[in-house]
């Protein structure tokens, strides 16, 4: 008795130390504890207990603890698109995160936001060439693409010098992609899109690793929607908080000292430091290995009704096939990139960045929308002591032939349906992350299985774990009822089973009352 109450429910505070000091799992002493106390309702509470403990068993580990590790250099380089920048922590996970599978990010945001920057950083870290442009109305071909060659035309051929333009750059900063024009608009969408270029009667190769496009203002004519549609992720960039502003100061005048200190040229005193943190063979590889991602089917079907969702929403927006399929890629990469083997709940809060589009609002309407339908099973959670109560009302009025069998099916359809609900809250409980300590912070980070969430999404996704748990709890004392009554139910004798189901269910009867027996717990005669 003392095992049982020290290991009850209300006493969890307490597992832990008995844990560390038995060397025993206190969960597996209660069947155990139960089974030597010798009446029925305490072996059928064994047994309950006993099959919820061999049903969680088929629980994952959590798949944050997988058995890869995080892509090698990840840390370092995004401490080095970070370094010096407050509140940028988001754009610079997504920049990576684009370079990592080969899409293209669009910043949305005034100037004067750190947008190029972090595109400079990025083709400093993969070591790579750079190209960026600034595009108007009367922007012309030979800007982005380089000028013909005259050597070309002399053959009559024509061909464009494209060393040191768009076709040759590893990393691109458009800015104010939007304003680009007919003349130039294919070409930047088979860049994009294909990493092809013609020039002049051949198709060549491109090897650009991602694109940054900025823009203040978003696309106003369909002529544009396709060259939107190529920049997978999307941020809105704001300009820095107000409580984040004295830190941003006082970052500027330390950079100006150490300038000074390094003889007015801080920049060149690091260019020897570093080397190739990430390069585009990493990105190769890494996809490679993303498809060995697992991606579980529920999760698709989440995603699935996302797009239904937003397509009714309002605003609505409608997400291309194209769009959809990247998005799933990129979320099995940003798996594989933090060392996981399946995706999880907590990975598809990143597609807040990929499903807007003419309002960036659009993005926490999908956060919110998943928030709910993930800590919803779907199999109606909230209807099964509903269930529970009237198949118990039923028993208390005695049943029998047809009656009693309706009733034991009745029990296992619950046991089941309840079964698959809580070990759906239970996993989505161990895989969801712990919340970070300390917010923001910019250096020393830890790559872990959740680095892409931002601190806030994050934070959301371990009170969904918690919420999940609560729940998936509640599920476990139900099905222990419901398994007692399964076994008692099953009793074949028609009066011993009235005698227990009465014992049970607190059904009175005039024998019991003259006798003034009294029950323990679990049924046994006092």
């Amino acid at each position: 008795h003392l095992a049982l109450a020290l290991t009850a429910p209300q006493f969890r505070d307490t597992w832990e130390p008995l844990e560390e000091e038995l060397g025993v799992k206190p969960k597996q002493l209660r069947p155990a504890a139960l089974a030597s106390l010798g009446g029925f309702f305490a072996q059928a509470e064994a047994q309950a207990e006993a099959w919820l403990l061999g049903l969680c068993s088929d629980l994952h580990e959590p798949r944050g603890a997988g058995a890869l590790k995080p892509l090698k250099g990840l840390a370092s380089a995004y401490g080095k698109l970070t370094e010096g920048l407050v509140e940028r922590s988001v754009e610079a996970k997504l920049l990576l995160l684009a370079a990592l599978a080969g899409e293209h990010l669009f910043l949305l945001g005034s100037p004067g936001t750190a947008k190029s920057l972090l595109a400079r950083r990025l083709s400093k870290v993969c070591e790579g060439s750079y190209f960026e442009r600034l595009l108007t109305r009367f922007t012309v071909p030979e800007e982005l693409f380089g000028p013909l060659s005259l050597h070309a035309l002399e053959e009559d051929e024509l061909r464009r010098k494209t060393q040191g333009y768009l076709p040759e750059c590893d990393v691109a900063f458009i800015d104010e992609i939007f304003k680009a024009n007919s003349s130039i608009l294919n070409s930047l969408l088979v860049i994009l899109n294909e990493r092809r270029f013609d020039n002049g009667d051949q198709r060549v190769l491109v090897p650009l690793w991602t694109a940054v496009a900025a823009s203040n203002e978003l696309p106003d004519t369909e002529e544009l929607d396709a060259l939107y549609d190529r920049f997978l992720l999307r941020r809105h960039v704001s300009r820095i908080s107000r409580r984040s502003v004295p830190d941003f100061l006082k970052m500027t005048l330390s950079r100006e000292e150490a300038k000074g200190a390094a003889g007015g040229n801080g920049v060149a005193a690091r260019a020897g430091q570093g080397g190739t943190l990430l390069s585009i063979e990493d990105s190769w590889d890494l996809q490679r290995r993303a498809m060995e991602v697992d991606f579980p089917e529920d999760l698709l079907v989440v995603i699935a009704d996302l797009r239904e969702f937003l397509a009714e929403a309002e605003p609505r927006f409608e997400v291309s096939d194209r769009r959809l399929a990247r998005s799933v890629r990129l979320l099995r990469i940003a798996a594989a990139a933090a060392g996981g083997t399946t995706v999880v709940e907590a990975d598809l809060l990143l597609l807040r960045h990929m499903f807007w589009d003419r309002e960036p609002e659009q993005g926490q309407l999908v956060t919110e929308w998943l928030l709910r339908r993930l800590g919803d099973t779907g199999d109606g959670k909230k209807a099964w002591s509903f269930l529970l109560e009237g198949l118990q009302t039923r028993l208390r009025h005695g049943v029998r032939g047809p009656a009693l069998e309706a009733a034991r099916k009745d029990l296992r359809n619950l046991q089941q349906a309840a079964s698959r609900a809580m070990l759906r809250l239970a996993q989505i409980a161990r895989d969801a992350p712990t919340p970070l300590k300390e917010e923001g912070a910019s250096g020393g980070v830890t790559v872990d299985r959740f680095f892409w969430l931002s601190d806030a999404e994050r934070r959301h996704a371990a009170e969904l774990g918690d919420k999940c748990a609560e729940e998936a709890e509640k599920l476990q004392e139900l099905l222990k009822e419901v398994s007692v009554l399964i076994q008692t139910v099953a009793v074949d004798d028609d009066r011993e089973r009235e005698r227990l189901l009465a014992r049970r269910l607190g059904i009175k009867r005039q024998q019991q009352e003259e006798k003034a027996i009294r029950y323990d717990e679990w049924g046994d005669e006092i």
